[in-house]
């Protein structure tokens, strides 16, 4: 089946995809003016009213100022020192808990906080989770839930291309082990367990980003057991007592943590079944960068059929909002770090899902400031969960962890954003070309092709990979066929070996345009070949054409590439590349080019 190429994705051009589905801020003062029969006292009453005036507003504004200046964000410099020495504690022999998902925590942190991938803790974390998966079936992974999600979760974030087999076999393993009412608990007991099952739900999402997925049938029932497992008051409990229907029933244990696990478990659900449109987002991106909304012709028949009411969703999620709402708490007794990563993931998502753009919320500035507050000198902290696994957690917090996710999810709604996974942080030195992002080169296009295959290890291009925050599997590098026999050479052929090594996908442009040497393709390190519009701009009028283009794709196939067509004009032509099992198409049928404040 044939879907829309990179090339024709928005920002110059929409594209059309045939997959399948799979009191106030202040206290208000009121002077009242005071009758004074002695002469001269209504003017020394309004002399004195505007001395306290001057008063109230001088205070007034001592306060805001203090209070901006005070307000804490993930860059404050006692926010940053923080999580510096909770990282320093991290990387030393001090956090030696050996338990899986405690090793994930640590690379994770890690990751988020900017370390190298061949950093020790990350590498010996990787090694783990492989030697616990490694020649086994989905149904032989005995490892607790709350490894198996943040293993998913670790392995997604450090190199979801490396590791697809090991992520693929957790996802799997999750759905072996969900029990018949939805939840995920312990294998001895019935009760599904809302703290283990936020961790199936939030690895679900983070593999999805990846291009991973949980089968919809898994992500219905936990949504349906999650709603049919919340407190009538709107918060949840430890194991879930599953009601007859949607009529919430009494829940014991119900606690904060609890509350914002079964609460971001909630949201996560919703964003992965597509319940809630994600409305446009408030902030500060240019335009190129935002959200796409392809035109639906027939929006019934594309809405994504789900068992889950988003009418029952939406009350059982005002209930959990007003629940903890009126049970504010950062510090609440028990596991109080574990908590605040559910309460940042739980937020991160409705902010997500309310198009919500605060910069300074409340609960982060408090949650900061205890954490400021009781780090240990050692840069620790240490509740329930161990001191490797709360200050984890702790840091997790205060990088605002599922925030960062969530910026860098590539796709909205049904799937389209116009720059792919993973924004760059740094949006001055980019420009868009062709629906892509690119870092601004004066260099010309040979120049800037042959810099990009230069040796060593293509360090510049890691380089400017990770300083713009883009993962090398995200990116599709297009290579004209002519300017690449222009160059061949051993070099340039080890070289996009290379690359393809490190995640890159590569392309052939312009297929049949060259000397198309059909000796050369069997080698070629290249995932997709594009064939040129000059033989799809006859199809469905010259059969010749129509044979041409079949042997094209049927060879490439064989070959293990992917097929895309170029210059698609009309709706025969789709069709016909349709029948031919061409993969991907492209053209002004689809789109036409458009500056992007057209979008």
């Amino acid at each position: 089946m044939i879907r829309p190429s990179a090339a024709t994705r928005p920002s110059t051009a929409r594209r059309k995809q045939f997959e399948r589905p799979g009191g106030g801020a202040g206290r208000r003062w009121r002077l009242q003016q005071q009758e004074d029969d002695a002469m001269g006292g209504r003017a020394v009453g309004i002399v004195r009213a505007a001395a306290m005036r001057a008063a109230v507003l001088g205070v007034a504004i001592l306060f805001a100022a203090g209070s901006k200046a005070s307000a804490l964000t993930p860059d404050s410099p006692e926010v940053r020192a923080a999580v510096a020495k909770a990282v320093k504690f991290l990387e030393s022999d001090e956090a030696n808990d050996s338990r899986l998902g405690a090793r994930a925590l640590v690379g994770l942190v890690l990751l988020k906080y900017g370390a190298p991938a061949d950093h020790p803790k990350i590498v010996a974390a990787a090694e783990s989770i492989v030697r616990a998966v490694a020649n086994k079936e989905a149904a032989d992974i005995k490892n607790d839930l709350y490894s198996t999600g943040l293993a998913i979760i670790f392995l997604v974030t450090l190199d979801p291309s490396k590791y697809h087999n090991e992520i693929i076999l957790l996802l799997k393993s999750y759905e072996v082990r969900q029990k018949p009412h939805g939840g995920w608990g312990y294998p001895e007991r019935e009760t599904g367990d809302t703290s283990m099952t936020q961790y199936a739900v939030l690895s679900a999402w983070e593999a999805a980003q990846a291009g991973f997925s949980m089968s919809q049938t898994s992500l219905e029932n936990v949504a349906i057991w999650l709603l049919k497992t919340q407190d009538p008051s709107g918060g949840f409990g430890y194991q879930g007592k599953v009601a007859d229907d949607f009529t919430p029933v009494k829940q014991s244990g119900v606690k904060h943590s609890m509350t914002a696990a079964g609460m971001g478990s909630l949201y996560i659900c919703a964003d992965l079944l597509g319940l809630g449109s994600r409305p446009e987002r408030r902030d500060d991106l240019p335009v190129v960068f935002r959200e796409v909304k392809p035109k639906v012709e027939n929006p019934e028949k594309e809405e994504v059929k789900s068992k889950v009411d988003p009418r029952i969703l939406r009350a059982a999620l005002n209930r959990g909002n007003t629940w903890l709402r009126t049970h504010f708490d950062v510090e609440p007794p028990g596991w109080t770090h574990y908590y605040l990563y559910a309460l940042e993931r739980y937020w991160s998502f409705r902010e997500l899902a309310e198009g919500r753009s605060d910069k300074e919320p409340r609960w982060y500035n408090e949650g900061a400031r205890m954490l400021i507050r009781t780090q240990a000198e050692n840069g620790s902290w240490n509740s329930k969960a161990g001191p490797t696994a709360d200050t984890a957690f702790g840091a997790l917090f205060l990088l605002r962890s599922s925030k960062k996710s969530i910026e860098k999810a590539r796709s909205f709604n049904a799937g389209v954003m116009v720059v792919g996974h993973g924004l760059p942080r740094q949006t001055d030195a980019v420009e868009v070309r062709l629906g892509r992002v690119v870092v601004k080169s004066d260099r010309d296009p040979t120049e800037e092709l042959m810099a990009l295959l230069d040796r060593p290890e293509h360090a510049d291009f890691a380089r400017a990979l990770d300083a713009n925050g883009l993962a090398a599997y995200v990116l599709e590098l297009e290579i004209t066929e002519t300017l690449y026999l222009e160059y061949a050479s051993d070099a340039v052929y080890s070289a996009l070996h290379e690359l393809r090594e490190m995640g890159v996908h590569l392309a052939i442009d312009d297929f049949g345009t060259g000397y198309s040497s059909l000796a050369y393709l069997r080698n070629l390190p290249f995932d997709s070949i594009k064939i040129d519009r000059a033989f799809v701009s006859r199809l469905g009028e010259d059969h010749e054409d129509e044979a041409i283009v079949n042997a094209v794709v049927t060879l490439i196939h064989r070959v293990g590439k992917r097929v895309v067509a170029e210059g698609v004009e009309t709706e025969r032509q789709l069709e016909v590349l349709r029948e031919l099992g061409c993969d991907e198409a492209q053209g002004f049928l689809l789109a036409r080019p458009m500056p992007p404040e057209q979008i």
